[in-house]
């Protein structure tokens, strides 16, 4: 049907106009319990293939949820005391080593004198260096080998280099 308005021509549609376009949804996957994860991989023993099959996302991703929650000492897995015994104190058990928490206290070389060189050195630094010393000393006391935006090097024995980066530079002491 059409309509004359004005000289013009224009056709006028009687059913209303639909517009109807399908879009894909991708959903998001819901988290992986971590908990769950823990209790499969360190106290049933599960492979890490067996994981990936269980929870239905890729081998990089279960394999760093694994790496993260061991590096934060299962402190977001949210298990009991029992269970974490468990982890850690299993004989033989892969990783009964972290039953083992390292407290690390952090010493300096004195000579014979009495001179603490470490300390002397420390004490010319800027303020703000000197702060970032006393900070990454009290996270290994805290941390241990986990202390964050710390690298670590056993040279022999009790004796460790640390590199860290500081306000003025980067530093490693041994």
């Amino acid at each position: 049907m059409t309509h004359c308005i004005y000289g013009a021509r224009r056709s006028m549609v009687d059913e209303p106009l639909v517009y109807q376009r399908n879009y894909q949804v991708e959903w998001v996957a819901p988290r992986v319990n971590l908990r769950e994860l823990a209790l499969l991989r360190f106290i049933q023993g599960k492979t890490e293939r067996e994981l990936v099959q269980y929870f239905g996302r890729s081998k990089t991703a279960i394999h760093e949820l694994l790496a993260r929650m061991l590096k934060n000492d299962f402190r977001h897995a949210n298990l009991n005391e029992a269970e974490k015994r468990h982890i850690f104190k299993s004989p033989g058990h892969k990783y009964s080593q972290l039953a083992i928490l390292v407290i690390m206290k952090v010493a300096f070389y004195e000579k014979v004198s009495g001179k603490n060189p470490i300390e002397d050195f420390i004490l010319t630094l800027p303020k703000t260096d000197q702060a970032r010393f006393a900070d990454v000393f009290d996270g290994i006391e805290k941390h241990g080998l986990s202390c964050p935006r710390v690298q670590f090097r056993q040279l022999r024995g009790k004796l460790w280099e640390i590199k860290f980066n500081a306000a003025s530079g980067g530093y490693r002491i041994a």
